[in-house]
């Protein structure tokens, strides 16, 4: 299989692992690891990215952030970036906010914000004292700067998802867009190999209420998102895709250290982009064709994964939502085998 850096599009970039949050599902800060990334490494990536995500840890409490934006801006101007955040340091991330908006412009620029639950579920899972407190700030402080476009993220698990139409709810009173990933685990990213889902009975119930309500609006793009998520469902309980899987083809991860995998949850790294002059030159070795080949039968479903697939496979999504929506009664529950 030939990789080309042209055909990618997406990319989840951990900018550093150092965090401010306890989360129970996630280990990474108690990441004792080498410092990040050189800046000037960014400038080897694809110039046909056109989403990137810009994560970490936390990604905020990387002191030379907007530096990093440019650098990567500069290596592909058609990026627009989604910045994936706890929320907690409203001060600091309203600082290192006015930095970044110097260099990249605010239409390129969405705020994503974790939030797991209601005021105490949201203490629970991340282990922040009036961390609920804290987000609606930070939220407050994006739209104050003119950054319009904020999601909520919830990560879905049996501690919490008897709150996820509660924040389906509050996302849509506040005016923010809202997306949702169950449960996940990977020994490099989160850092832990421990988090399972047992109450699969719930999480059908509550993620087929999600998707009926996003199929009863009339927004074309609450319709596709109603299609990744019931894409969730599917996965949790068949451990298989609705669409093919073309994360390392189409879509890549980097992690702080800079070493390159298909996805934030495949196991083999496809190289360091420290090792290469080019994006092009990693993608050309063995151990790079070997993992995009390996993480075509990985089954896990996520934004990061399902975006270009279903970029990919439009015709599937739409009639999809056809039968879904004009012809409800082809709507029916995944059966939990």
């Amino acid at each position: 299989m030939k990789l080309r850096a042209n055909n990618f599009t997406d990319a989840v970039i951990a900018i550093t692992y150092v965090c401010n949050s306890r989360c129970v599902m996630c280990n990474i800060w108690q990441y004792k690891g080498p410092a990040p990334l050189d800046v000037t490494e960014y400038a080897k990536l694809p110039k046909t990215l056109t989403n990137v995500n810009i994560s970490g840890g936390e990604c905020f409490l990387r002191s030379d952030i907007a530096n990093v934006m440019k650098t990567i801006k500069d290596a592909a101007p058609k990026a627009k970036f989604k910045i994936s955040t706890n929320g907690f340091a409203t001060a600091l991330i309203k600082k290192r906010l006015e930095e970044i908006l110097e260099v990249v412009s605010k239409k390129d620029i969405a705020i994503v914000v974790s939030i797991d639950g209601l005021e105490e579920m949201q203490q629970q899972v991340r282990n922040i004292p009036d961390g609920f407190k804290k987000n609606m700030e930070t939220i407050r402080i994006c739209r104050e700067l003119g950054i319009n476009d904020i999601t909520i993220a919830f990560t879905a698990g049996d501690y919490n998802i008897h709150q996820l139409m509660d924040m389906y709810a509050l996302a849509n009173k506040m005016g923010t867009e809202f997306t949702v990933a169950a449960l996940h685990n990977s020994d490099h990213y989160f850092q832990i190999t421990t988090n399972k889902i047992d109450h699969l009975k719930d999480f059908r119930d509550q993620f087929m209420k999600l998707v009926r309500a996003e199929l009863s609006t009339w927004n074309p793009k609450r319709w596709v998102r109603a299609f990744f998520e019931y894409g969730i469902i599917y996965y949790l309980l068949n451990r298989k895709r609705l669409l093919p899987n073309y994360a390392g083809q189409k879509a890549f991860f980097l992690d702080p250290n800079g070493f390159v995998y298909p996805a934030d949850v495949s196991p083999k790294p496809m190289g360091n982009i420290k090792d290469f002059n080019s994006f092009q030159d990693l993608l050309d070795t063995p151990e790079a064709q070997q993992a995009a080949e390996k993480e075509k039968q990985s089954p896990h479903w996520m934004v990061c994964t399902a975006r270009t697939a279903i970029q990919s496979h439009p015709f599937k999504v739409i009639s999809w939502i056809l039968k879904s929506k004009f012809i409800t009664s082809s709507l029916k529950d995944p059966v939990i085998e």
